[in-house]
């Protein structure tokens, strides 16, 4: 349990030249595991980021607009939200740091990661799109964040990473709800 902390701790800074404090990640990744990513296409990426207060998944049936959000669900609201190339280089930042609330706007070193990037904000419903995609796998991602209370006097600010992974044809158009934490939701 210790080892994960402190591998939690390790600082994002030393991602670009594949080692960060002394944790192995992968190299900085080629230019053409990026090329693709970095043209205009005619996909589309669109959804919904909310989750439950309790950080259980919702369960969803239906078109995003069918959605009824009860008092114990929370929306992504006025969020950035992140769309990434999912080459092996961004695959492994994900896994390691991307999930984390804490890190949530920190960014690999890697200028190619840095140029495919692709971000927007939510509106106030929790929804986002993202137009003009080439095809590949992206990986999606918010932060869903509300006040919770801590006692009658008091609040606490709660909330995680919601994220996935999607594969998007040439010229598709997909609908996503990210409707849980990656992670449990953490006080900060």
């Amino acid at each position: 349990m210790r080892l994960i902390a402190v591998l939690a701790a390790v600082s994002l800074a030393g991602c670009a030249t594949g080692v960060a404090s002394g944790v192995a990640v992968p190299a900085s990744t080629t230019p053409d595991e990026y090329r693709s990513y970095l043209t205009t296409g005619t996909g589309v990426i669109e959804g919904r980021a909310f989750a439950k207060r309790s950080g259980e998944s919702v369960i969803v049936e239906g078109p995003l607009e069918s959605i009824r959000l009860e008092d114990d669900v929370r929306v992504a609201a006025k969020q950035p939200v992140t769309l990434d190339p999912a080459t092996p280089y961004a695959m492994e930042w994900y896994r390691r740091y991307g999930n984390s609330i804490a890190r949530f706007e920190a960014v690999p070193t890697d200028s190619l990661f840095r140029r495919a990037r692709r971000t927007t904000v939510s509106d106030e419903n929790g929804r986002f799109r993202f137009e003009g995609l080439p095809p590949g796998e992206y990986i999606v991602r918010t932060r869903i964040t509300w006040m919770q209370p801590r006692d009658q006097f008091r609040a606490e600010r709660r909330g995680g990473v919601a994220g996935t992974v999607i594969q998007l044809d040439a010229g598709e158009q997909k609908t996503v709800s990210l409707n849980g934490m990656v992670a449990p939701p953490t006080v900060y």
